[in-house]
């Protein structure tokens, strides 16, 4: 599923920090993308290989790069940023543009940067978030320069760092197939989605724990938890009539998922966000 990211709108891109949420839809985008962790760990599907990433690693993902973020602890945190191509291009001299959106890395996409310099991004990161807002055009001038210094330094850092011997774990082709489809919205039986990737629902269930970590079950349900906090942020449908259009039966069983997954009950969240 190819994503129109938000918060763009003509930009040359944007960083935001992404704090712990259950799961996220598999998709690509036209733009550039760097993730860095800053706290917690954060588990990702790219390519048919997890990724797991722990504080100061840095996942790098091309444009047109399908990605899925399938696990993510409670406490985790990091920077996204993303960058327009044309913009890259424009701004940047062509060695550095073409090294940094051509996928020639053979499977490195994660590295760990060394900690001064990952500290040294967070806090470019920080900066460029109290302005991004900002509707005077030489503000917006600055942002759009302390963005691509931003996405040049975290390049040329992950570059240069030790590649490790990790380039990530395969993932089964039906494992990440179904995993790709409960974060799609899929609420058909494990058994049918068994049948339609090609496993029998007992072999499904194994290789997609193995593979990922992770139960089917704990797979839809942070799916579905997701889902729900999409569906209620801001308001637009009550705590009970998003709980149901995100797959949830009945709200007790809502209830007992959402407290499982988050750590908290629905109103306690909702009051705290």
């Amino acid at each position: 599923m190819k994503d129109t990211l938000s918060g763009l709108h003509g930009k040359f891109g944007r960083v935001w920090k992404y704090r712990a949420q259950p799961s996220s839809r598999p998709h690509t985008h036209d733009e550039l993308e760097f993730n860095l962790v800053v706290r917690g760990s954060i588990r990702y599907i790219v390519d048919g290989q997890r990724h797991d990433l722990r504080r100061h690693d840095l996942l790098w993902l091309f444009p047109e790069q399908e990605h899925l973020l399938v696990q993510c602890s409670d406490d985790a945190e990091m920077w996204i940023g993303v960058l327009r191509q044309k913009v890259l291009h424009r701004l940047c001299s062509p060695a550095v543009a073409n090294a940094m959106t051509a996928p020639r890395l053979d499977g490195q996409l994660r590295r760990a940067l060394p900690g001064e310099r990952a500290r040294w991004i967070d806090g470019l990161c920080e900066e460029l978030v109290k302005h991004q807002r900002g509707s005077d055009q030489s503000e917006r001038d600055s942002v759009s320069t302390g963005l691509i210094h931003v996405f040049v330094l975290a390049w040329e850092t992950f570059r240069d760092a030790q590649a490790s011997d990790d380039a990530g774990r395969d993932v089964h082709p039906a494992v990440e197939q179904a995993a790709r489809l409960i974060a799609s919205g899929d609420d058909r039986s494990f058994a049918a989605l068994a049948r339609d990737v090609g496993m029998t629902r007992t072999s499904l269930s194994r290789r997609f724990r193995k593979d990922l970590g992770l139960s089917l079950i704990e797979h839809q349900n942070r799916t579905r938890v997701e889902r729900f906090l999409d569906l209620h942020r801001g308001g637009r449908r009550t705590i009970l009539a998003a709980a149901l259009a995100a797959g949830f039966g009945s709200y007790p069983q809502f209830h007992r998922v959402f407290r499982r997954v988050i750590g908290a009950s629905p109103r306690q969240h909702v009051l705290q966000h």
